[in-house]
């Protein structure tokens, strides 16, 4: 699996990095006793069951079966190689992956394999055609009406500067020619989803748009966002998915918002990149923009990794606000704390700042933000007639949900008084309402789980039934996985014909290859029982055995040698029925024997 990548350096990356670390980058965790609790980022779930454990350095989803050591989740997580995964925590420690010899001196991709150095030429690539859009914006004779309508709009040239904003022109043909004559392929350009093949041609993707380059938290160029001018559809066009660049996983201008963000203590997070230039030209340059009305789950957890609190201001039209709504609840989920802007006097960020300045928008920030349940709360006030017996079931029916989020007792208890008192009933029927909605929840989140799980062929973790052997036999190898010395002991004691199927396959499979940690388990086996292993191995303390424990696996022997001399006794006494239907003597006494040894043995369990 490691391919070229030596295995001391392997182990050498697996024993520096902390997993908690890595995937706190991506998933908003929680302490919950030794491990840690947060939500799936392979699934969508509103209950957590997403499991890290600093002790064995591995993760487990209970609700959608995905597991594996820190390697697999950035192979999940990045859509990456084994030896991708390798090179790319070695980077964060600093360390360089050895070289074939060679090859540590040449500049050309060949000294430098995978996909890895394939991000770093596409990054380097968009980043020199940002430059050339650039300067045909700022300098060339092509970027005229660009230029005319960016002031129009009320965008200053420094703002140009700031966000390398450009233009691509409308021939179709003058990236391609100056970037060939760099000594770029047309399959590099392609590839970068600067290229679309138009009747037998290449032409520029972006031509005729004012180019908006979008970059990461890094200051990499991950792709392009294009306006047009004129009446051409769609009005805005993106890159393509590419291996560096996906709409649904980044927000425009986060790498110029970082820095005021972690001032600030918040971020404010707005739809297109107009309104986002606009708020850091006026000075509100902890803004954002989601590249899009439908603002992701992917979205909201980049964003969490940098601040907990959050106000949204999307368009006011009823797409905007259902963005709002689906943007607040993934924030909310993932604990930030979240309000909406809600200013009704304009459509949208940039015209608000355009026709009445920085000094309201900074009043409506502090006197227009609600919480989302009270923003959810005006529009169902909006929906339906809060004076009818209807009206009032429709908007509690509505609101149940959004006083499940709330983990804080006092918080779900002020809203629950304050709706209460808003709409005019008991607070004891909306405490009643909440219950059987937390109940139902219960249950629907099981059935969802079970449902994915199914729909994506994979076992469901609930909790270990089957026979008490059953129960004994996955015990048994958790703990041989996690201490030597028990591995041992299982196999003089009872050997490892006992475990069968997938349990089966994963103890020879660990048999044949080198023992070690339970990351180091996971990636030596098979990728099909990688999570299975993960979700067997995620419970329990990854360290030598306590005594309490060692009896445990005394205890889980027993049952299995019980089950074993069942067995066996069953097997005794059909022979013996047999011997005695056709009357040999000998065969019964024999059997008797055995017989009696069996069971003396079995109650000397």
């Amino acid at each position: 699996m490691a391919g070229l990548v030596p295995a001391d350096f392997i182990e050498t990356v697996r024993s520096r990095t902390d997993i908690v670390e890595v995937i706190s980058e991506y998933v908003v965790l929680k302490r919950a006793g030794q491990n840690y609790l947060g939500l799936c980022p392979f699934h969508q779930e509103k209950t957590p069951s997403f499991t890290v454990s600093p002790s064995k350095q591995i993760f487990y989803c209970f609700g959608c079966s995905t597991g594996g050591s820190a390697f697999n989740f950035l192979m999940k997580r990045d859509h990456l190689t084994f030896p991708e995964a390798v090179e790319a925590l070695a980077r964060r420690l600093g360390l360089e992956l050895p070289r074939p010899e060679g090859t540590r001196d040449r500049g050309d991709s060949a000294s430098r394999p995978g996909a890895l150095w394939a991000r770093q030429e596409h990054y380097d690539l968009n980043a020199q055609v940002a430059d050339y859009y650039h300067k045909i914006l700022t300098e060339n004779q092509a970027g005229e009406t660009a230029r005319a309508y960016l002031k129009k709009r009320g965008l200053h040239p420094r703002a140009w500067d700031q966000f390398t904003l450009g233009f691509a022109p409308a021939s179709g043909q003058a990236l391609l020619d100056a970037f060939t004559q760099k000594g770029f392929t047309v399959q590099a350009l392609s590839t970068a989803g600067l290229l679309v093949n138009r009747q037998g041609g290449m032409l520029d993707r972006f031509r005729g748009r004012i180019i908006f380059p979008i970059h990461d938290a890094q200051a990499r160029c991950l792709g392009f966002g294009g306006r047009a001018l004129g009446d051409e559809q769609p009005k805005y066009l993106n890159s393509p998915e590419t291996g560096t660049f996906s709409k649904s996983r980044n927000l425009y201008g986060l790498n110029f918002a970082l820095p005021a963000i972690r001032e600030r203590g918040n971020a404010l997070v707005v739809e297109g990149y107009m309104d986002c230039i606009t708020a850091h030209q006026h000075g509100f340059s902890n803004a954002v923009a989601s590249l899009g009305t439908a603002f992701t789950h992917d979205q909201a957890r980049l964003l969490v990794r940098y601040t907990q609190e959050v106000v949204l201001s999307f368009d006011r039209d009823a797409a905007g606000s259902a963005a709002s709504l689906r943007g607040a609840e993934y924030l909310q989920d993932l604990g930030a704390r979240v309000y909406v802007l809600d200013f009704p006097d304009a459509k949208d960020p940039d015209e608000f700042l355009r026709e009445q300045g920085r000094e309201a928008f900074a009043v409506a920030l502090q006197e227009h933000r609600l919480p989302l349940i009270e923003f959810k709360f005006k529009q169902l006030l909006e929906q339906y007639d809060q004076d009818s017996v209807d009206g009032k079931s429709e908007i509690m029916s509505n609101l149940m949900e959004e006083l499940a989020r709330f983990d804080n007792i006092i918080t779900r208890d002020s809203y629950r008084r304050l709706l209460a008192g808003r709409l005019g009933v008991s607070e004891d029927a909306v405490r009643q309402e909440l219950l059987r909605f937390l109940n139902k929840r219960v249950g629907k989140d099981r059935i969802d789980k079970n449902r994915y799980n199914m729909e994506h062929g994979k076992q469901t973790f609930a909790s270990p039934g089957g026979s008490a052997a059953e129960v004994a036999r996955r015990g048994l190898f958790r703990f041989m996985c996690l201490d030597r010395k028990v591995w041992e002991w299982v196999r003089q004691e009872i050997g490892f014909a006992v475990f069968e199927g997938s349990l089966g396959r994963l103890v020879n499979s660990i048999a044949e290859t080198a023992w070690g940690s339970s990351a180091t388990i996971i990636e030596n086996a098979a990728e099909s029982d990688q999570a299975e292993l993960a979700g067997l191995l995620i419970a329990g303390d990854d360290q030598e055995i306590s005594q309490q424990q060692e009896q445990l696996v005394a205890d889980y022997l027993s049952v299995i040698k019980r089950e074993l001399l069942s067995k066996e006794i069953a097997v005794r006494c059909a022979e013996l029925q047999e011997y005695r239907k056709n009357e040999e003597k000998a065969g019964i006494m024999g059997v008797m024997a055995e017989l009696d040894r069996l069971y003396k043995e079995l109650q000397g369990l």
